[in-house]
């Protein structure tokens, strides 16, 4: 696969990210490599100056092929099969050749999608550094290897502008996306183990509380919580700028991360003192729907942890004691029937366990 398939393939992958990010899939050793679900991970961010017009062109050959009748059956075989693959298993199976078109087209990509849609790309971003952290090492020389290289040179030194685009300033609605964002990078810096003294110090002023950051409005804020109309566009907003080093990206994107946590309380504060808020929205309803689906994907897989079962306790025999005890007459007839037929049922049970251990090792 050339540069410009390779493009023009994963442009279509990030813009299929709603349907395909959070979809389950077969996990067998046997399955292809585009479609099987390997680890999670993360992806990158763009450098360069040539970066905005390279991927324009993928971009603009991307719609062009779309729309063109004569291209071959086989690149568009190609791309229709890629927009459906697993999008983690597709960048690690193309990135050694390709990490600096990928991340070119990661961000002109992301532009140009809604907000509520970019919370998807951040999640692959982090699925990415999820898969390669552990392939990072250096040679002998010092020199880190290409998942070294793609890591540290790209995901995480871009982190901070593509966390600004999940969340850009003005952009009252993208707010939604601020609780996965913290989600996120915490899980990201707790792989990285970040060593800039003041990135502690930050995340202590993310976990406060609403009601200490409420009481530390500033005048300018309060003046856009009393008024008749809520009129920000005079507050300040932190944002992203170019770093050089990952731990200065990373504290850059805690010290987002708490703007945007203040942000939404100054609008919560609005709404709690008026009943009312008018703001406006450019979203159009299929991205509506493409979000309130994928926050609902998201919140059963959150939920799927409840499910295990703390075996320790299950041996206390205190329970079932006393309901044994409560019983004075003993067991009747019927008792003693009733844990036949479950005995019965409780075998026949072993037995299909035992043929499919026997099934699995043949």
């Amino acid at each position: 696969m050339d540069a410009f398939e390779a493009r023009l393939r994963f442009v279509d992958v990030i813009k299929h990210l709603h349907k395909t990010l959070h979809k389950k899939r077969d996990t067998s050793p046997s399955a292809d490599g585009d479609s099987a679900t390997g680890a999670t991970g993360a992806v990158g961010s763009a450098n360069g100056s040539n970066a905005a017009s390279a991927a324009a062109a993928a971009v603009a050959a991307a719609a062009a092929a779309a729309a063109a009748s004569s291209s071959s059956s086989s690149g568009a075989g190609g791309a229709s099969s890629s927009s459906l693959a697993d999008p983690v298993q597709f960048y690690l199976k193309h990135y050694e050749h390709h990490y600096e078109d990928f991340h070119q087209c990661f961000f002109l990509t992301t532009t140009n999608m809604d907000s509520l849609d970019r919370l998807n790309v951040l999640i692959y971003w982090s699925r990415i550094v999820s898969s390669l952290w552990a392939r990072c090492l250096k040679n002998v020389d010092g020199q880190w290897n290409v998942q070294g290289k793609v890591m540290f040179e790209y995901l995480l030194l871009d982190l901070n502008r593509m966390l600004d685009l999940v969340l850009p300033k003005q952009d009252w609605k993208s707010l939604t996306n601020l609780s996965v964002s913290i989600e996120v990078l915490r899980y990201i810096t707790s792989l990285v183990k970040s060593e800039e003294p003041q990135i502690d110090e930050c995340w202590q002023l993310l976990a406060r509380s609403r009601e200490e950051i409420v009481n530390q409005f500033t005048e300018q804020e309060w003046a856009c919580v009393n008024g008749t109309q809520f009129d920000a566009s005079a507050l300040e907003w932190v944002q992203a700028t170019q770093q050089e080093r990952c731990d200065a990206s990373l504290l850059q994107c805690v010290q987002l991360l708490v703007d945007r946590r203040r942000k939404a309380f100054l609008l919560q504060e609005y709404y709690r003192k008026h009943n009312f808020l008018a703001l406006p929205t450019s979203s159009l309803s299929q991205t509506l729907l493409h979000r309130m689906e994928n926050d609902r994907e998201r919140h059963k897989k959150s939920k799927e942890h409840e499910w295990v079962i703390d075996r320790v306790t299950m041996t206390d025999t205190v329970e079932f004691d006393a309901l044994w005890n409560s019983y004075a007459q003993g067991m009747n007839r019927n008792d003693y029937q009733n844990i036949k037929t479950i005995q019965e049922i409780a075998q026949q049970s072993y037995m299909y366990l035992d043929n499919s251990a026997l099934e699995h090792q043949n």
